[in-house]
Protein backbone atom coordinates (compact mmCIF):
# COMPACT_ATOMS: atom_id res chain seq x y z
CA UNK A 1 0.00 0.00 0.00
CA UNK A 2 1.04 3.64 -0.42
CA UNK A 3 1.67 5.25 2.96
CA UNK A 4 2.27 8.82 1.93
CA UNK A 5 1.95 10.93 -1.21
CA UNK A 6 3.33 14.48 -1.34
CA UNK A 7 2.84 16.66 -4.42
CA UNK A 8 5.62 19.21 -4.83
CA UNK A 9 6.44 21.15 -8.03
CA UNK A 10 4.53 18.62 -10.12
CA UNK A 11 6.47 15.60 -8.79
CA UNK A 12 5.01 12.87 -6.62
CA UNK A 13 7.22 12.04 -3.66
CA UNK A 14 6.01 8.66 -2.46
CA UNK A 15 6.96 6.53 0.49
CA UNK A 16 5.87 2.98 -0.23
CA UNK A 17 5.36 0.21 2.30
CA UNK A 18 4.56 -3.10 0.68
CA UNK A 19 3.93 -6.34 2.55
CA UNK A 20 5.02 -8.93 0.01
CA UNK A 21 6.64 -12.32 -0.22
CA UNK A 22 9.66 -10.64 -1.83
CA UNK A 23 12.87 -9.38 -0.28
CA UNK A 24 13.15 -5.96 -1.89
CA UNK A 25 15.73 -4.81 -4.38
CA UNK A 26 14.86 -1.60 -6.17
CA UNK A 27 16.29 0.26 -9.12
CA UNK A 28 17.51 3.74 -8.20
CA UNK A 29 17.03 5.03 -11.73
CA UNK A 30 15.29 8.27 -12.72
CA UNK A 31 12.58 8.00 -15.34
CA UNK A 32 14.38 10.65 -17.38
CA UNK A 33 17.50 8.51 -17.79
CA UNK A 34 18.26 7.40 -21.35
CA UNK A 35 19.23 3.90 -20.23
CA UNK A 36 16.97 0.90 -19.76
CA UNK A 37 15.57 1.33 -16.25
CA UNK A 38 14.80 -1.98 -14.60
CA UNK A 39 12.11 -2.50 -11.97
CA UNK A 40 13.35 -5.38 -9.86
CA UNK A 41 11.62 -7.90 -7.65
CA UNK A 42 14.51 -10.27 -7.53
CA UNK A 43 14.19 -12.44 -4.45
CA UNK A 44 11.23 -14.75 -4.12
CA UNK A 45 10.69 -15.70 -0.51
CA UNK A 46 7.76 -17.99 0.26
CA UNK A 47 8.60 -18.22 3.94
CA UNK A 48 8.97 -14.74 5.36
CA UNK A 49 6.90 -11.70 4.45
CA UNK A 50 8.10 -8.34 5.62
CA UNK A 51 7.43 -4.68 4.97
CA UNK A 52 9.95 -2.67 2.97
CA UNK A 53 10.13 1.11 2.94
CA UNK A 54 11.16 2.18 -0.55
CA UNK A 55 11.51 5.96 -1.01
CA UNK A 56 11.38 6.88 -4.67
CA UNK A 57 10.51 9.81 -6.95
CA UNK A 58 7.64 9.32 -9.39
CA UNK A 59 6.20 11.76 -11.90
CA UNK A 60 2.74 10.16 -12.26
CA UNK A 61 0.54 7.39 -10.91
CA UNK A 62 1.27 5.12 -13.87
CA UNK A 63 4.88 4.91 -12.70
CA UNK A 64 3.65 4.08 -9.20
CA UNK A 65 1.69 1.03 -10.36
CA UNK A 66 4.40 -0.11 -12.74
CA UNK A 67 6.81 0.05 -9.81
CA UNK A 68 4.52 -1.82 -7.41
CA UNK A 69 3.69 -4.56 -9.92
CA UNK A 70 6.81 -5.44 -12.00
CA UNK A 71 5.87 -6.64 -15.45
CA UNK A 72 2.60 -4.70 -15.53
CA UNK A 73 2.37 -1.94 -18.13
CA UNK A 74 -0.41 0.37 -16.94
CA UNK A 75 -2.72 2.15 -19.37
CA UNK A 76 -6.12 3.66 -18.72
CA UNK A 77 -7.81 0.80 -20.61
CA UNK A 78 -5.74 -2.04 -19.23
CA UNK A 79 -7.64 -5.33 -18.99
CA UNK A 80 -5.04 -7.91 -17.97
CA UNK A 81 -1.77 -8.36 -16.11
CA UNK A 82 1.25 -10.02 -17.70
CA UNK A 83 4.40 -10.95 -15.84
CA UNK A 84 7.96 -11.57 -16.95
CA UNK A 85 11.47 -11.49 -15.52
CA UNK A 86 12.13 -9.37 -12.45
CA UNK A 87 14.08 -7.01 -14.73
CA UNK A 88 11.63 -5.08 -16.90
CA UNK A 89 12.81 -2.76 -19.65
CA UNK A 90 10.87 0.47 -19.31
CA UNK A 91 12.30 2.29 -22.30
CA UNK A 92 11.31 -0.10 -25.09
CA UNK A 93 14.75 0.48 -26.59
CA UNK A 94 15.65 -1.42 -29.79
CA UNK A 95 18.44 -3.98 -29.77
CA UNK A 96 20.93 -1.62 -31.39
CA UNK A 97 20.37 1.15 -28.84
CA UNK A 98 22.53 1.93 -25.80
CA UNK A 99 22.01 -0.33 -22.78
CA UNK A 100 20.73 -3.16 -24.98
CA UNK A 101 23.61 -5.65 -24.53
CA UNK A 102 23.21 -7.56 -21.27
CA UNK A 103 22.67 -10.89 -19.55
CA UNK A 104 20.59 -11.87 -16.53
CA UNK A 105 21.78 -14.48 -14.05
CA UNK A 106 19.95 -15.93 -11.08
CA UNK A 107 20.67 -18.30 -8.23
CA UNK A 108 17.81 -20.66 -7.46
CA UNK A 109 16.99 -23.58 -5.20
CA UNK A 110 13.68 -24.31 -6.89
CA UNK A 111 11.31 -22.61 -9.30
CA UNK A 112 9.84 -20.43 -6.53
CA UNK A 113 13.06 -19.27 -4.88
CA UNK A 114 15.58 -17.24 -6.83
CA UNK A 115 17.68 -14.07 -6.81
CA UNK A 116 18.57 -12.21 -10.03
CA UNK A 117 21.33 -9.88 -11.19
CA UNK A 118 21.99 -8.06 -14.47
CA UNK A 119 25.41 -7.57 -16.10
CA UNK A 120 25.25 -5.14 -19.01
CA UNK A 121 27.61 -3.56 -21.52
CA UNK A 122 27.42 0.01 -22.77
CA UNK A 123 30.10 2.22 -24.40
CA UNK A 124 31.46 4.73 -21.93
CA UNK A 125 30.22 2.97 -18.80
CA UNK A 126 32.80 2.39 -16.08
CA UNK A 127 33.61 -0.33 -13.58
CA UNK A 128 32.79 1.60 -10.41
CA UNK A 129 29.25 2.25 -9.17
CA UNK A 130 27.39 4.90 -11.16
CA UNK A 131 24.17 6.11 -9.56
CA UNK A 132 22.71 7.06 -12.96
CA UNK A 133 23.21 3.58 -14.44
CA UNK A 134 23.61 0.91 -11.78
CA UNK A 135 21.13 -0.47 -9.24
CA UNK A 136 22.12 -1.02 -5.64
CA UNK A 137 21.23 -4.14 -3.66
CA UNK A 138 18.85 -3.00 -0.90
CA UNK A 139 17.80 -6.43 0.36
CA UNK A 140 18.06 -7.24 4.01
CA UNK A 141 19.31 -10.39 5.75
CA UNK A 142 17.37 -13.64 5.93
CA UNK A 143 16.61 -14.25 2.26
CA UNK A 144 16.50 -17.95 1.34
CA UNK A 145 18.88 -17.25 -1.59
CA UNK A 146 20.85 -14.12 -2.42
CA UNK A 147 23.06 -13.13 -5.34
CA UNK A 148 24.70 -9.74 -5.88
CA UNK A 149 27.58 -8.00 -7.64
CA UNK A 150 30.34 -6.30 -5.68
CA UNK A 151 31.69 -3.32 -7.60
CA UNK A 152 35.44 -2.51 -7.48
CA UNK A 153 34.65 0.43 -5.19
CA UNK A 154 32.81 -1.81 -2.71
CA UNK A 155 29.12 -1.23 -3.53
CA UNK A 156 26.58 -4.10 -3.50
CA UNK A 157 24.67 -4.08 -6.78
CA UNK A 158 21.93 -6.02 -8.53
CA UNK A 159 22.73 -4.50 -11.92
CA UNK A 160 26.04 -3.21 -13.30
CA UNK A 161 26.78 -1.56 -16.63
CA UNK A 162 30.32 -1.40 -18.01
CA UNK A 163 32.14 -1.08 -21.32
CA UNK A 164 33.01 -4.16 -23.34
CA UNK A 165 36.61 -5.22 -22.69
CA UNK A 166 39.41 -4.23 -25.05
CA UNK A 167 41.15 -6.83 -27.18
CA UNK A 168 44.18 -7.03 -24.89
CA UNK A 169 42.42 -7.72 -21.60
CA UNK A 170 39.47 -9.44 -19.90
CA UNK A 171 36.95 -7.93 -17.50
CA UNK A 172 35.92 -9.62 -14.26
CA UNK A 173 32.67 -9.25 -12.31
CA UNK A 174 32.80 -10.53 -8.70
CA UNK A 175 29.66 -12.28 -7.47
CA UNK A 176 28.48 -13.02 -3.95
CA UNK A 177 26.21 -16.06 -3.53
CA UNK A 178 24.51 -16.91 -0.24
CA UNK A 179 21.71 -19.16 0.99
CA UNK A 180 19.83 -19.74 4.24
CA UNK A 181 20.14 -23.53 4.05
CA UNK A 182 22.75 -26.03 2.95
CA UNK A 183 21.85 -27.86 -0.21
CA UNK A 184 22.01 -27.97 -3.98
CA UNK A 185 21.55 -24.76 -5.97
CA UNK A 186 21.73 -23.64 -9.58
CA UNK A 187 23.06 -20.49 -11.24
CA UNK A 188 20.97 -19.91 -14.36
CA UNK A 189 21.60 -17.63 -17.30
CA UNK A 190 18.02 -16.65 -18.06
CA UNK A 191 18.73 -14.05 -20.75
CA UNK A 192 21.59 -13.10 -23.09
CA UNK A 193 20.76 -10.14 -25.33
CA UNK A 194 22.75 -8.84 -28.34
CA UNK A 195 26.22 -9.21 -26.80
CA UNK A 196 28.49 -9.57 -29.89
CA UNK A 197 29.57 -13.16 -30.61
CA UNK A 198 33.16 -11.90 -30.58
CA UNK A 199 33.01 -12.07 -26.77
CA UNK A 200 33.41 -15.16 -24.64
CA UNK A 201 31.51 -15.15 -21.31
CA UNK A 202 32.67 -17.52 -18.57
CA UNK A 203 31.34 -18.34 -15.12
CA UNK A 204 34.30 -19.31 -12.92
CA UNK A 205 33.87 -21.47 -9.80
CA UNK A 206 37.04 -20.92 -7.78
CA UNK A 207 35.96 -23.38 -5.08
CA UNK A 208 35.58 -26.31 -7.49
CA UNK A 209 38.19 -24.99 -9.95
CA UNK A 210 35.56 -25.28 -12.67
CA UNK A 211 34.18 -23.03 -15.39
CA UNK A 212 31.11 -22.76 -17.63
CA UNK A 213 30.74 -21.13 -21.04
CA UNK A 214 27.67 -18.94 -20.42
CA UNK A 215 27.19 -18.18 -24.11
CA UNK A 216 26.50 -21.82 -24.94
CA UNK A 217 25.26 -23.13 -21.57
CA UNK A 218 22.53 -21.71 -19.37
CA UNK A 219 22.88 -23.38 -15.95
CA UNK A 220 25.49 -24.49 -13.43
CA UNK A 221 24.63 -26.74 -10.44
CA UNK A 222 26.61 -26.56 -7.22
CA UNK A 223 26.33 -27.26 -3.49
CA UNK A 224 26.39 -24.88 -0.55
CA UNK A 225 27.48 -26.21 2.84
CA UNK A 226 26.95 -23.69 5.61
CA UNK A 227 29.66 -25.46 7.61
CA UNK A 228 32.15 -24.71 4.81
CA UNK A 229 32.50 -20.95 4.34
CA UNK A 230 34.45 -21.43 1.10
CA UNK A 231 31.34 -22.93 -0.55
CA UNK A 232 29.43 -19.64 -0.47
CA UNK A 233 30.00 -15.90 -0.08
CA UNK A 234 32.14 -13.50 -2.09
CA UNK A 235 35.14 -15.66 -2.97
CA UNK A 236 33.61 -18.42 -5.06
CA UNK A 237 32.11 -17.11 -8.31
CA UNK A 238 33.37 -14.74 -11.02
CA UNK A 239 32.05 -13.80 -14.46
CA UNK A 240 34.82 -13.13 -16.99
CA UNK A 241 34.19 -11.48 -20.37
CA UNK A 242 36.92 -11.41 -23.02
CA UNK A 243 37.37 -11.21 -26.75
CA UNK A 244 37.95 -14.43 -28.67
CA UNK A 245 41.06 -13.75 -30.80
CA UNK A 246 39.93 -16.30 -33.39
CA UNK A 247 36.72 -14.31 -34.01
CA UNK A 248 38.28 -10.85 -34.13
CA UNK A 249 38.49 -8.95 -37.39
CA UNK A 250 41.72 -9.81 -39.22
CA UNK A 251 43.31 -7.65 -41.90
CA UNK A 252 44.54 -10.14 -44.49
CA UNK A 253 46.31 -7.61 -46.71
CA UNK A 254 46.50 -3.91 -47.50
CA UNK A 255 48.01 -2.76 -50.78
CA UNK A 256 48.46 0.37 -52.83
CA UNK A 257 49.29 0.47 -56.54
CA UNK A 258 49.81 3.20 -59.10
CA UNK A 259 46.91 3.09 -61.52
CA UNK A 260 45.82 4.83 -64.71
CA UNK A 261 43.42 6.94 -62.63
CA UNK A 262 45.82 7.77 -59.79
CA UNK A 263 46.31 5.36 -56.87
CA UNK A 264 44.31 2.24 -56.14
CA UNK A 265 44.07 1.28 -52.45
CA UNK A 266 42.76 -2.24 -51.72
CA UNK A 267 42.38 -4.42 -48.64
CA UNK A 268 40.86 -7.73 -47.56
CA UNK A 269 39.57 -8.79 -44.15
CA UNK A 270 37.90 -11.69 -42.38
CA UNK A 271 35.52 -11.89 -39.41
CA UNK A 272 34.29 -8.37 -39.92
CA UNK A 273 30.80 -7.47 -38.67
CA UNK A 274 28.43 -4.51 -38.76
CA UNK A 275 30.35 -2.86 -35.92
CA UNK A 276 33.61 -2.69 -37.95
CA UNK A 277 34.61 0.60 -39.56
CA UNK A 278 37.40 1.34 -42.06
CA UNK A 279 39.10 4.67 -42.82
CA UNK A 280 41.75 5.10 -45.51
CA UNK A 281 44.26 7.77 -44.48
CA UNK A 282 46.92 9.55 -46.55
CA UNK A 283 50.06 11.45 -45.58
CA UNK A 284 51.92 13.97 -47.76
CA UNK A 285 54.58 14.86 -45.16
CA UNK A 286 56.59 11.63 -45.03
CA UNK A 287 54.14 9.95 -42.62
CA UNK A 288 54.21 12.62 -39.91
CA UNK A 289 50.46 13.32 -40.12
CA UNK A 290 47.60 11.48 -41.81
CA UNK A 291 44.21 12.71 -43.03
CA UNK A 292 41.16 10.64 -43.99
CA UNK A 293 40.36 10.30 -47.69
CA UNK A 294 37.65 7.63 -47.45
CA UNK A 295 35.40 6.07 -44.79
CA UNK A 296 33.64 2.70 -45.06
CA UNK A 297 31.27 0.71 -42.85
CA UNK A 298 31.59 -3.05 -43.06
CA UNK A 299 29.61 -4.62 -45.88
CA UNK A 300 30.48 -8.14 -44.81
CA UNK A 301 32.08 -8.90 -48.18
CA UNK A 302 35.66 -8.80 -46.89
CA UNK A 303 37.09 -7.05 -49.97
CA UNK A 304 37.34 -3.28 -50.49
CA UNK A 305 38.99 -0.74 -52.76
CA UNK A 306 39.34 3.03 -52.89
CA UNK A 307 40.73 5.08 -55.81
CA UNK A 308 42.74 8.18 -54.96
CA UNK A 309 42.30 10.31 -58.09
CA UNK A 310 44.32 13.24 -56.73
CA UNK A 311 47.55 11.72 -55.38
CA UNK A 312 50.34 14.09 -54.30
CA UNK A 313 53.38 14.89 -56.39
CA UNK A 314 56.29 12.96 -54.91
CA UNK A 315 55.74 10.47 -52.08
CA UNK A 316 52.27 9.53 -50.89
CA UNK A 317 51.82 7.38 -47.80
CA UNK A 318 48.65 5.36 -47.20
CA UNK A 319 47.36 3.36 -44.23
CA UNK A 320 44.10 1.76 -43.07
CA UNK A 321 42.48 2.67 -39.76
CA UNK A 322 40.17 -0.05 -38.35
CA UNK A 323 37.61 0.71 -35.64
CA UNK A 324 36.75 -2.37 -33.59
CA UNK A 325 33.63 -3.28 -31.60
CA UNK A 326 35.12 -2.03 -28.31
CA UNK A 327 35.86 1.36 -29.95
CA UNK A 328 39.59 0.62 -30.00
CA UNK A 329 41.62 1.44 -33.11
CA UNK A 330 44.06 -0.68 -35.12
CA UNK A 331 46.24 0.42 -38.04
CA UNK A 332 47.62 -1.39 -41.07
CA UNK A 333 51.16 -1.12 -42.34
CA UNK A 334 51.99 2.07 -44.26
CA UNK A 335 52.20 1.81 -48.08
CA UNK A 336 54.37 4.30 -49.99
CA UNK A 337 53.71 5.31 -53.62
CA UNK A 338 55.78 7.70 -55.73
CA UNK A 339 54.23 10.03 -58.31
CA UNK A 340 56.41 12.13 -60.63
CA UNK A 341 53.69 14.57 -61.75
CA UNK A 342 49.98 15.29 -61.57
CA UNK A 343 49.22 13.54 -64.85
CA UNK A 344 48.75 10.12 -63.30
CA UNK A 345 45.15 9.97 -64.41
CA UNK A 346 43.97 9.63 -68.00
CA UNK A 347 40.61 10.17 -69.60
CA UNK A 348 40.12 6.63 -70.86
CA UNK A 349 40.83 3.12 -69.70
CA UNK A 350 44.08 1.85 -71.32
CA UNK A 351 42.71 -1.68 -71.57
CA UNK A 352 39.76 -2.94 -73.61
CA UNK A 353 37.91 -6.26 -73.28
CA UNK A 354 35.79 -7.76 -76.05
CA UNK A 355 33.37 -9.26 -76.80
CA UNK A 356 31.39 -8.15 -73.76
CA UNK A 357 29.24 -9.99 -72.75
CA UNK A 358 31.07 -13.19 -73.70
CA UNK A 359 30.36 -16.90 -73.42
CA UNK A 360 33.46 -18.69 -74.74
CA UNK A 361 36.47 -16.42 -75.33
CA UNK A 362 37.51 -12.93 -74.30
CA UNK A 363 40.17 -10.73 -75.85
CA UNK A 364 42.15 -8.14 -73.89
CA UNK A 365 44.08 -5.32 -75.55
CA UNK A 366 46.49 -2.90 -73.86
CA UNK A 367 46.69 0.41 -75.71
CA UNK A 368 50.20 0.99 -77.06
CA UNK A 369 50.20 4.61 -75.96
CA UNK A 370 49.69 3.46 -72.39
CA UNK A 371 52.16 0.59 -72.36
CA UNK A 372 54.79 1.28 -69.74
CA UNK A 373 57.63 -0.30 -71.71
CA UNK A 374 58.38 -1.55 -75.19
CA UNK A 375 61.23 -3.95 -74.52
CA UNK A 376 60.75 -7.52 -75.66
CA UNK A 377 61.01 -8.82 -72.09
CA UNK A 378 58.33 -6.45 -70.79
CA UNK A 379 55.53 -8.46 -69.16
CA UNK A 380 52.13 -8.06 -67.57
CA UNK A 381 50.19 -10.10 -65.00
CA UNK A 382 46.50 -10.44 -65.81
CA UNK A 383 44.08 -11.40 -63.05
CA UNK A 384 40.40 -12.31 -63.34
CA UNK A 385 38.35 -11.77 -60.17
CA UNK A 386 34.77 -12.90 -59.56
CA UNK A 387 32.10 -10.61 -58.09
CA UNK A 388 32.59 -12.41 -54.75
CA UNK A 389 36.26 -11.40 -54.64
CA UNK A 390 37.82 -14.76 -55.62
CA UNK A 391 40.68 -14.93 -58.11
CA UNK A 392 39.52 -17.36 -60.81
CA UNK A 393 42.35 -17.03 -63.35
CA UNK A 394 45.83 -15.52 -63.59
CA UNK A 395 48.20 -15.29 -66.54
CA UNK A 396 51.46 -13.64 -67.54
CA UNK A 397 52.01 -12.22 -71.01
CA UNK A 398 54.62 -10.14 -72.86
CA UNK A 399 52.10 -9.16 -75.52
CA UNK A 400 49.70 -6.25 -75.50
CA UNK A 401 47.04 -8.59 -76.87
CA UNK A 402 45.80 -11.52 -74.79
CA UNK A 403 43.06 -14.10 -75.23
CA UNK A 404 41.47 -16.46 -72.69
CA UNK A 405 38.98 -19.34 -72.71
CA UNK A 406 36.20 -18.60 -70.16
CA UNK A 407 33.85 -21.49 -70.88
CA UNK A 408 34.62 -22.98 -67.46
CA UNK A 409 33.55 -19.85 -65.54
CA UNK A 410 30.10 -19.56 -64.04
CA UNK A 411 27.79 -16.83 -65.31
CA UNK A 412 28.22 -13.42 -63.70
CA UNK A 413 30.31 -10.28 -63.55
CA UNK A 414 34.12 -10.36 -63.51
CA UNK A 415 36.88 -7.79 -62.99
CA UNK A 416 40.16 -7.89 -64.92
CA UNK A 417 43.33 -6.35 -63.46
CA UNK A 418 46.45 -5.77 -65.57
CA UNK A 419 49.66 -5.25 -63.56
CA UNK A 420 52.98 -4.08 -64.97
CA UNK A 421 55.55 -6.62 -63.72
CA UNK A 422 58.44 -4.14 -64.09
CA UNK A 423 57.25 -1.56 -61.58
CA UNK A 424 54.20 -3.34 -60.06
CA UNK A 425 51.95 -0.49 -61.18
CA UNK A 426 48.35 -1.16 -62.08
CA UNK A 427 48.12 -0.54 -65.83
CA UNK A 428 44.34 -0.67 -65.85
CA UNK A 429 41.25 -2.65 -65.02
CA UNK A 430 37.99 -3.48 -66.71
CA UNK A 431 34.90 -5.66 -66.37
CA UNK A 432 33.04 -8.17 -68.46
CA UNK A 433 29.95 -10.34 -68.16
CA UNK A 434 30.13 -14.12 -68.58
CA UNK A 435 26.92 -15.44 -70.13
Amino acid sequence: MINKVILKSGILYIAVCVAVALSCKTALAKSTSNRNAFAQSNHINNVNTRACVLPRIFTNYTEVYNFLIPGLDITENIKATTTSSGFISKSGAPAASPYSEYMILNIARDSATKSEILIGFNPGSGKNYNQQEDDRDLSGPGAPVDLWIMSPDGVKLVSKWMSLPKVTRADTVFLTAKAALSGRYTINRSKLTTIPVLYQIWLIDKYKKDSLDLRHNDNYTFDIDLNDTASFGSNRFLVITRQDPALGVHLLNFTGTKAWEGAEIEWKTENEADYTGFTVERSIDDGSTFTAIGVFLSSGMGSYSLPDKTPPVGAGYYRLKIQLVDSSIAYSKVVKLMFSNLNNSVTSNPISIYPNPASNMINLEIEKTNAVGTAKNHSYTITLISNTGYIVKTATTTSQNWQADITGLISGNYVVHVLDNNNKALVGKGTFIKL
